[in-house]
């Protein structure tokens, strides 16, 4: 018996259009759902608004199964929009997670996400500590998704590495700078400035359109991200999908295999310059792999398959709680 088309609404935070004109992970991330679930027939409305903005336009909407919230911050009017609807609730939470000791502000999304009866966490940590706050949630963890095929591939790199992602204080672009400065490692730096941490620009190439880096990021090496907070980077897997090395801390490594050899793991700040050099170093003969490796675990195609299934099960009342 083959299952009827879902009735989906994606929440989004209401702050920068949907699809993206510019910057902005997540919306790139409910588009790429959109249209993929749309493709499989089932119906999938955006809402793109602030929390009583979204509680309004949820109320608008038709019939749903499932109101999916990637808004920590709404979580509690979608679930109120549930509850009338009779649609089912399911959280994402796209917070960076400093887990050894958050933030109040943290704890506060921590508990407000954990509010859903169903969770889709990026990441395995994630759902563990939702499920101590919300021990009844039905859990399975959803990475995130990457467009493989809309990504250049070129199989030689041009030994440089590449920083993209937002100039802020917990992603330390100004130690990588520093780190580098006696060496011969090249590191260009892509994305908006929220901190000043470039003060003379030392090789800032601005904010890439979603056109830019799918064109122009495998003209690079590696990918180097250091971040002091946990979750799953979009822009890791866009650069395996694009036939990058990278170069990452243990909280940006979720979701990824440490075995393989594209992948290097940077556990203390001194070994930067040197993981760096091993990761350009000989990268061109792992370009392919980097990609095929992209191709079947984050491809989109790949995850969609994961997720349509997963809603299915919960609709008919099984599916993970684990």
């Amino acid at each position: 018996m083959t299952e009827r088309p879902l009735q989906i609404a994606l929440v989004g935070f209401g702050l920068l259009p949907i699809p993206p004109t510019g910057w902005g992970a997540v919306e790139s991330i409910l588009w790429e759902m959109h249209e993929r679930l749309t493709a499989r027939g089932h119906t999938v409305h955006i809402v793109n608004e602030r929390k009583r903005k979204a509680f309004r336009a949820l109320m608008n909407l038709p019939k749903l199964d499932f109101i999916h919230c990637h808004n920590d911050r709404a979580v509690s009017r979608v679930m109120a929009a549930g509850i009338l609807k009779r649609a089912r609730v399911i959280a994402t939470s796209h917070h960076a997670w400093h887990w050894g000791a958050l933030p109040n502000d943290s704890r506060r999304l921590l508990r407000m996400t954990s509010y859903a009866p169903f969770q889709l966490p990026l990441t395995d940590r994630c759902g563990h500590e939702i499920r101590r706050k919300n021990p009844f949630a039905k859990i399975a963890v959803q990475p995130n998704g990457c467009e493989v095929s809309q990504f250049r591939f070129q199989p030689s790199g041009n030994c440089r590495a590449i920083c993209v992602g937002r100039i802020e204080s917990r992603k330390r672009q100004d130690w990588i700078v520093r780190a580098l400065a006696e060496s011969k490692v090249e590191c260009d730096f892509v994305g908006p400035i929220r901190d000043a941490l470039l003060p003379d620009g030392r090789n800032y190439l601005g904010e890439w359109t979603r056109e830019q880096l799918r064109e122009r990021l495998t003209e690079y090496s590696a990918l180097v991200l250091v971040s002091t907070a946990e979750g799953q980077p979009l822009v890791v897997p866009e650069a395996l999908a694009a036939g990058l090395s990278v170069v990452v801390t243990r909280p940006a490594a979720e979701n990824l295999d440490l075995s393989k050899p594209f992948v290097h793991l940077l556990e203390q700040e001194g070994d930067l310059q040197p993981t760096i050099e091993r990761a350009i170093q000989g990268q061109d003969t792992l370009r392919q792999d980097a990609r095929k490796y992209a191709e079947g675990t984050f491809d989109w195609e790949i995850l969609m398959d994961r997720y349509e299934r997963q809603l299915q099960l919960w609709r008919s009342g099984r599916g993970s709680s684990s």
